[in-house]
């Protein structure tokens, strides 16, 4: 079975959640899924310590970037911000700068992080539960289980462990949501699923065009060197209309 990662905040017990971001949770599908933002984005997001110092920044306090800015009206102006964005990007843009933040998996060991961590337990913690008591109460049935089968003494032991940790400690906060706002914000994605796994898509993306444009020159061409130098010239041609627009 594939290994499933989170994105943790071990100083502020904070994670974002994969599914949330529109990518899967391995780390190759987390890679994979990152044109429509996902965690990569995700993280710039977050630890961005000097945002709001120059042209090209996210936004803040005034819209240049969002969907409400409108053309040729808003040319040399931000557009009009949505009400409660401000408030969300000043509190998600550059949040974790500076603290400790580690990529974590289910399947991780105490070894790999300073022992105060405990990250064989943060996988667990740092996930999307109905609540910690929830939690508690489903590690204490686990334990119930193992003590029924008399020969599981340690994994019962160990669910009674958990149970308590997340009785005393609670669990990280998902701050996934507020960052896919500033995700939607500045890239104008749109969430065509919000269930489980959400479905993010980016309308303005040109990748597709570009590619098949790519594709029908090398049917007149021929040659993988040609393609790559046809995509190559297209994406650049595109990129330069995006900025003059």
């Amino acid at each position: 079975m594939g290994q499933y990662h989170m994105v943790v905040n071990l100083t502020k017990r904070e994670f974002i959640h994969p599914h949330k971001l529109g990518s899967g949770l391995k780390l190759w599908e987390q890679i994979a899924n990152g044109a429509n933002g996902g965690t990569g984005a995700a993280l710039l997001v977050l630890l961005a310590a000097s945002n709001g110092r120059g042209g090209g920044d996210l936004d803040v306090e005034d819209n240049w970037h969002g969907p409400e800015r409108v053309f040729p009206r808003d040319n040399a102006q931000p557009g009009p911000m949505p009400e409660t964005y401000s408030e969300i990007a000043k509190r998600t843009v550059g949040r974790w700068a500076g603290d400790q933040i580690a990529v974590v998996g289910d399947y991780a060991k105490d070894g790999d992080l300073p022992p105060e961590f405990e990250a064989e337990d943060i996988y667990t913690l740092a996930n999307s539960h109905e609540s910690a008591e929830a939690l508690a109460a489903e590690y204490d049935g686990f334990a119930r289980k193992a003590e029924a089968e008399k020969d599981a003494p340690e994994r019962a032991t160990n669910y009674r462990r958990i149970a308590a940790k997340i009785r005393k400690e609670g669990l990280f906060t998902d701050i996934s949501d507020d960052v896919l706002a500033v995700l939607v914000h500045e890239l104008d994605l749109k969430i065509t699923d919000n269930t489980g796994w959400r479905q993010i898509e980016r309308p303005n993306d040109h990748s597709d065009f570009v590619r098949k444009v790519a594709e029908i020159q090398v049917g007149v061409n021929g040659g993988y060197e040609t393609y790559n130098n046809v995509l190559s010239a297209l994406t650049a041609l595109v990129n330069k209309a995006r900025t003059l627009v």
